[in-house]
C-alpha cells in the first residue's frame, strides 16, 4: 500500500501493510512528481518522520544500546511490524560468556515514548505487573505462557524516544511462520490448533485474573518457542544478518538508506501439534474497569459489544481467541467475517452483517443494551455457516460436534453470556480424550 509523503504539513498518511512500504514522492509545491516517481521500502519506513509513520528506529548491526546496567549490541533484525520493529542483541554476564535476547523498540510516535516515567509506567502497566508476580514467585497459573520481560528502558534516534522492551528471544510468530510457509501449512490440524488453544487460554487466564484485559490476540502476537538457545551462535554462523540494497533519495535523505531485512529465528523446540507457544505484545493490555477506551484489536476480530457501543471487558478477549483459532483449522486466514464492502455499506455495517450471516441474528434484549445499534441495520449476502467451515477442516462426527460447541461458546453476542478463558480450558474439545 502507498503512503504519499507530501511536503504540505497538514497531510496524512494511509496505513502500510507489514511487508513494504511505496512511498509517491511529491516536488516543492505538493504535487507529484510528473514522471510518477515513487520510492519503494522493502519493510519498515524507518527513514520517514515520526508524523507520518511514528518514527521506526534506524538501528543496525552492530550499533549498541544501553540500559542502566547492560549494554546490548544489536546482531539481527528479527521482525517488524505496526508500532514496533524487534532486534536479536548479545550481551556479556562474565568475562568470556556471550547471552541473547530480543529489544521491541517501539516506534517515536508512541506517546507514552515521550512522557515522563510516569507515563511509561501506565504505557507498560501489565508487563509491570507480570513482572512482579513472576519476581516474588506469586504468578497466576499460565503465566508461563506469556512473554517475559527482563527490562525496559528509553533508548533516543533522529526520530525521538523508543521505549525498549527487553525479552527472551522467541522464535517466529504464528503469523510469520505460515507467511514463511507460503500457507500451505493451512489449515492447522485439529489436535495443533487444540495445543494453541490450551497455552493461549492459559495466558489469558493468567492476565485477567491479574485484572488486565489483552484486546490483542491474533496469530501475529502469539510466539513460538526456540530450540536450546546455545544454538543461536550457531544460527547466526550459519544464517548471518542480510541487508536490502542502499537506497539513495535526496528528496527523503541526503545520505544512503539501508534496510535490514528481518530473520526471524526458526529453530523450534518440537512438532506443531506439540509447540510450546506464549502470548506476548503486552504494552497495550488496559485494566478491566478503564477497558471502555479504544481497544488495539484489528477490525475483522473486534466483537460486536465493542461495534455495538455495548459495556465490554475480559469477555472480548474470548471472542477474539474464537476469531483466532476458526481461522487456523479453517485455513480462512484472515477471511472468518470477509470486510469486502459491497457499495453503499461502510467495513463496520458488512461486519455485523457477517456476523449474523455467520452465527444467526443479534438477540433482541442483546441490542437493547447496545447505544448504537440504530446505526446499524443493513444485511448483505450469505456466507457459509459455521458447521460448514469446520466439515471443510476435516473435522466429522463427535469431534465435528464438540468442535462447533467450542466455537459457539467464543461467539455468543452477549459478552455477559460468554464464558472466561478459564472456563474454556475446561471445554470437552480440550480435553485429552478428545484429541
Amino acid at each position: 500500500m502507498a503512503i504519499s509523503i507530501p511536503l504540505k504539513p497538514h497531510a496524512t498518511a494511509r496505513a502500510f501493510d507489514e511487508s513494504r512500504t511505496v512511498v509517491t514522492l511529491y516536488d516543492s509545491d505538493g504535487e507529484q512528481a510528473d514522471d510518477g516517481e515513487v520510492f519503494n521500502c522493502e519493510e519498515e519506513p524507518h527513514m520517514l518522520p515520526a508524523w507520518i509513520t511514528g518514527g521506526y528506529f534506524p538501528l543496525q548491526p552492530g550499533e549498541k544500546l544501553k540500559s542502566s546496567g547492560t549494554e546490548y549490541e544489536i546482531v539481527r533484525k528479527i521482525g517488524w511490524g505496526e508500532g514496533s520493529s524487534v532486534w536479536l542483541a548479545s550481551y556479556k554476564y562474565s568475562m568470556d560468556e556471550v547471552g541473547y535476547v530480543a529489544l521491541k523498540m517501539l516506534t517515536a510516535g508512541e506517546p507514552f515514548a515521550k512522557g515522563s516515567e510516569e507515563d511509561r509506567s501506565l504505557k507498560l502497566r501489565l508487563v509491570s505487573k507480570l513482572n512482579l508476580v513472576i519476581h516474588h514467585g506469586t504468578a497466576p497459573v499460565g503465566s508461563d505462557c506469556c512473554v517475559q520481560t527482563f527490562e525496559s528502558f528509553v533508548a533516543g534516534s533522529k526520530h525521538g524516544n523508543h521505549i525498549c522492551l527487553v525479552t527472551p528471544p522467541y522464535g517466529s510468530s504464528i503469523d510469520e511462520f505460515v507467511r514463511a510457509g507460503d500457507r500451505r501449512i493451512l489449515p492447522f490440524s485439529p489436535d495443533t490448533t487444540k495445543t494453541f488453544s490450551r497455552q493461549t487460554l492459559l495466558a489469558l487466564s493468567c492476565i485477567h485474573s491479574l485484572g488486565f484485559v489483552y484486546t490483542n490476540v491474533k496469530a501475529s502476537s502469539i510466539y513460538m518457542n526456540l530450540s536450546d538457545p546455545q544454538t543461536t551462535t550457531q544460527v547466526l554462523r550459519d544464517s548471518p544478518s542480510l541487508s536490502y540494497d542502499p537506497h539513495m533519495e535526496p528528496d527523503i535523505s541526503p545520505d544512503p538508506m539501508i534496510t535490514v531485512r528481518s530473520q526471524p529465528l526458526t529453530k523450534f523446540d518440537s512438532e506443531l501439534q506439540t509447540m510450546r507457544v506464549y502470548l506476548g505484545d503486552f504494552e497495550d493490555g488496559m485494566l478491566d474497569q478503564t477497558a471502555q477506551k479504544l481497544a488495539t484489536t484489528a477490525t475483522p476480530l473486534c466483537p460486536p459489544d465493542y461495534i455495538l457501543g455495548h459495556p465490554w471487558g475480559t469477555s472480548f478477549d474470548v471472542w477474539c481467541v474464537g476469531c483466532f483459532l476458526l481461522d487456523a483449522i479453517t485455513g480462512k486466514r484472515g477471511k472468518i467475517f470477509n470486510l469486502d464492502s459491497p457499495a453503499g455499506m461502510t467495513h463496520t455495517e458488512v461486519h455485523l452483517a457477517r456476523m449474523e450471516e455467520l452465527l444467526g441474528p443479534f438477540p433482541a434484549a442483546y441490542l437493547e443494551r447496545c447505544s448504537k445499534t440504530r446505526e446499524f441495520l443493513t444485511r448483505t449476502g450469505s456466507l457459509p455457516a459455521e458447521r460448514e467451515r469446520l466439515e471443510q477442516a476435516h473435522l466429522s462426527g463427535a469431534e465435528l460436534d464438540r468442535c462447533e460447541a467450542f466455537f459457539r461458546r467464543c461467539f455468543q453476542f452477549d459478552p455477559e453470556l460468554r464464558v472466561s478463558a478459564q472456563d474454556m480450558l475446561q471445554d470437552p474439545w480440550l480435553a485429552p480424550e478428545s484429541a
